[in-house]
């Protein structure tokens, strides 16, 4: 086999220090051919696609050739090229790529009109006759209308042997990265990276490409097996906007600058990255770690059979060594608020006790300025991260979590002002990349509420009805329609099933929507139908809004029927219900009053078919009066946008509840369709159709004590008592529709003392005299114990209050 080789010097590689002890080593690879078209800047003079074009001999052998009908543009002082960034840390995982010309690489083939010319690793045959014939082979003289080229003076057509690379050895630790930047023409492909090295056998990772033309086309997956943490299309910020493709050139007979697009459409084009990590490698063959890597090569580049591929290697990178915060001694300090941040190259931790071999960590350091609870999160990322919290290096965690919300983690932990802390990030099986770690204080309290449900409308899975799942179970026997079991809104419903991360129920109990609240759903309320007949452990599970009697206008709306009838697949009306339920639910709080606070809010999850609609949350009080809020939703199918909060609605966020898994952020949930024969439907990645929609309104004290709209401040809903919670007038365009309400919660209650009457923050005698002239009154604030009724027993409650300084 032969190889193509260079010998470097040792003092070649080293670029520098980043990240206080992260080293990057840029590896000058052995260029074999002239792939990007160069401007002036590189040049000397004109840039190389306007001489080219202007002397006619874009096809002369030492001139500029790109792997197919187009080529990036080399242009260090232009944002949209590639050379512009040479040196940044750009990469997925904060690694820099130098390019030829920044490592001083000219050509070293005679005759180059460029002062520096080959500057990519080409691989792959245009010679005549190669398999397949769709890859197109050199010419022997100038023709434009093909426009394929005469092979150059310094390349041969067949270059489909390994191209390699050597140097210098660089030892391979705990958390070394290898970073390869590359680009593959005509609907993509894929090739091998072989890692050579002098006391270790050779190691062959396997990368793909998306086709390079277009910024707008998907990441390809990593392969099956391959120890790659990251294989990306390269990003970078111009002005504020992430960019995921650069500027090109067209056309080898003639090259021009093609304007560059801002939609990260086409005539852009991709470079694509890979990220070999050490660390997974590890995972199967330990002895990889202290190994010294001394070449790379580039091979067996696949030519699927719908057309031919080039394929080009513009830059590699080797990442080894820790950032400073790896070091639980040298923490990265923060305060409140958001700060994003990566583990990168950090390996060799001590598992913690809540995660799965997570030994990718990170260390921040946290000074509480006041004494009370401060929660830590990294909710929204696609990492699988833990977090955990610590007094000091040597000590127990005080607190410490995995998957809080999603592959996301937080925790909550009690501080004392002045104090620092220690907040530990880490992936699971030392997985590496961003995160964002918030830090709030004080942390919120969320009081999810245990809905008067009324009607069984998700799907149960096997992990909910302890056999096998009910879509299932229900369609097999044909009984879809029977009295006890599962009954939908319309003919489709959410699936509910704990151990899926594509169900509602995943997220029972972690953090959901615009505000992360927690929201638990009937099973982990300890939930479950207290009517006979129900086959399932846990039956009701929705508050169902609406009527489905005969008769009941509008007419659209579909009537429950007398039998089963799967070509309407409308449904029998269950035993455990009535087929009206237009009027209002309410569930009233079994626990007492919930005091409103300044800054309480009332979160809800629900949906509506058919389009969509509206519906009243009533908020009752036993000291002020009932106060609505009118919430909206769009179609609970397919994608559709968040509705508009309508006018003077007291509502601080209304918006489709999202949720996020390794795979990305989706912003709709699994469901399950018809309901004479209910059947479990294939989760959508694009959040369209079949998936559904789950809505999130968050209902505002503050807005309501401040006004809003035409409505007029109302300062005396803090420190009124909430008892209980309503859902009705739900809107029936002629559409018709059918309303769910899944899950409630009271975020940030107030916990002030209930002596201090006046709500001036000072239990004194001014609030004895205060409730005494309540009292005398018999003005509803004087209800004391909140059980309707003003008497002595609310008089003695309060003193005794009183007497206790709270």
């Amino acid at each position: 086999m032969v190889r193509k080789t260079t010998i470097l010097a040792t003092g070649a590689l080293i670029c520098g220090v980043a990240n206080a002890q992260v080293v990057f080593n840029p590896i000058p690879l052995n260029y074999n051919f002239h792939g990007m078209a160069h401007s002036a800047a590189i040049t000397g003079s004109a840039d190389e696609y306007t001489a080219v074009a202007n002397a006619a001999n874009a096809d002369a052998t030492n001139g500029y050739r790109s792997l197919a009908d187009r080529g990036l543009v080399f242009d260090p002082a232009n944002q949209f090229s590639p050379a512009f960034y040479s040196g940044a840390n750009i990469g997925a995982t904060g690694i820099s790529y130098a390019y030829f010309n920044t490592l001083g690489y000219g050509n070293t083939t005679a005759a180059d009109p460029a002062l520096n010319g080959l500057d990519c690793v080409h691989m792959g045959s245009r010679c005549a006759g190669f398999a397949p014939a769709s890859i197109w082979a050199y010419e022997d003289v100038l023709n434009a209308a093909t426009n394929v080229g005469i092979a150059p003076a310094w390349s041969v057509c067949d270059q489909t042997v390994p191209q390699t690379t050597n140097f210098s050895s660089i030892a391979m630790d705990g958390g070394t990265e290898i970073g390869v930047l590359y680009q593959v023409t005509s609907g993509g492909g894929q090739f091998d990276v072989e890692l050579q090295f002098s006391d270790h056998a050779s190691v062959t990772v396997r990368v793909a490409a998306p086709d390079w033309f277009g910024g707008t086309v998907a990441n390809p997956a990593i392969l099956v097996g391959q120890p790659i943490s990251s294989q990306k299309k390269l990003q970078y910020v111009t002005s504020g906007t992430t960019r995921t493709s650069f500027q090109g050139c067209d056309f080898n007979d003639a090259p021009h600058i093609t304007t560059f697009s801002t939609t990260n459409a086409g005539p852009n084009l991709n470079l694509t990255e890979a990220v070999i990590s050490i660390q997974q490698i590890a995972l199967g063959d330990p002895s990889i770690v202290g190994a010294h890597l001394t070449g790379l090569s580039f091979l067996n580049a696949l030519y699927p059979a719908g057309g031919g591929r080039g394929y080009g290697v513009f830059a590699a990178t080797v990442a080894s060594g820790a950032p400073a915060n790896a070091n639980c001694n040298t923490p990265t300090q923060v305060s409140a608020g958001d700060t994003p941040a990566n583990n990168a190259h950090a390996f060799g931790a001590t598992p913690t006790s809540c995660g799965t071999n997570d030994t990718s960590a990170v260390y921040f350091r946290y000074t509480a300025p006041s004494t009370g609870m401060v929660q830590a999160r990294t909710c929204g990322t696609t990492l699988d991260t833990t977090i955990a919290a610590y007094a000091s290096c040597d000590g127990a965690s005080i607190a410490c979590n995995d998957n809080a919300c999603g592959v996301g983690s937080a925790v909550s932990f009690d501080v004392v002002a002045g104090q620092s802390y220690l907040i530990r990030v880490a992936g699971n099986n030392g997985a590496t990349g961003s995160f964002t770690l918030h830090i709030e204080d004080p942390a919120h309290t969320d009081a999810p509420i245990p809905l008067n449900y009324n009607f069984h409308g998700m799907a149960h899975s096997a992990a909910v009805s302890g056999t096998s799942d009910e879509y299932t179970t229900v369609a097999t026997n044909s009984i879809a329609d029977y009295g006890p079991g599962y009954r939908s809104i319309a003919d489709r419903g959410l699936l509910y099933d704990p151990a899926n991360n594509h169900s509602v129920a995943y997220y029972s109990g972690q953090f959901l929507g615009t505000s992360l609240m927690k929201y638990s759903f009937f099973n982990s309320l300890g939930y479950s139908n207290t009517t006979a007949g129900e086959p399932e452990t846990n039956g009701l599970d929705i508050v169902h809004l609406g009527s489905r009697c005969t008769g009941f206008a509008p007419a659209t709306i579909a009537a429950y029927e007398a039998a089963v009838n799967a070509a309407t697949n409308i449904g029998v009306a269950p035993n455990w219900s009535t087929c009206d339920q237009s009027v209002q639910q309410t569930t009233t709080f079994s626990a007492g009053p919930v005091r409103m606070g300044a800054g309480t809010f009332i979160g809800v999850l629900y949906h509506a078919s058919n389009s969509g609609g509206q519906f009243d949350v009533t908020l009752n009080f036993s000291d002020h009066a009932p106060i609505v809020a009118r919430v909206a939703a769009p179609d609970w199918f397919g994608a559709p946008a968040n509705p508009a909060i309508l006018a003077d609605q007291p509502i601080s966020s209304q918006a489709k509840v999202t949720h996020t898994t390794a795979a990305g952020t989706f912003t709709s949930f699994q469901g399950c369709a018809n309901n004479d024969a209910p059947t479990i439907q294939a989760f959508s990645t694009t959040s369209a159709g079949p998936n559904l929609n789950v809505m999130e309104a968050i209902i505002s004290v503050p807005l309501i004590a401040s006004g809003i709209g035409n409505r007029a401040a109302d300062p005396t809903v803090v420190g009124a008592h909430l008892t209980s919670i309503s859902f009705g007038n739900a809107t029936y365009p002629a559409g018709g529709r059918g309303y769910a309400v899944f899950a409630a919660t009271i975020r940030d209650a107030s916990t002030s003392c209930t002596a201090d009457f006046n709500n001036d923050s000072v239990v004194d005698f001014f609030d004895y005299l205060d409730f005494v002239d309540a009292f005398s009154a018999n003005d509803p604030s004087a209800d004391f114990n909140h059980d309707s009724v003003i008497d002595f027993f609310d008089y003695l409650d309060f003193v005794d209050a009183f007497s206790a300084g709270c």
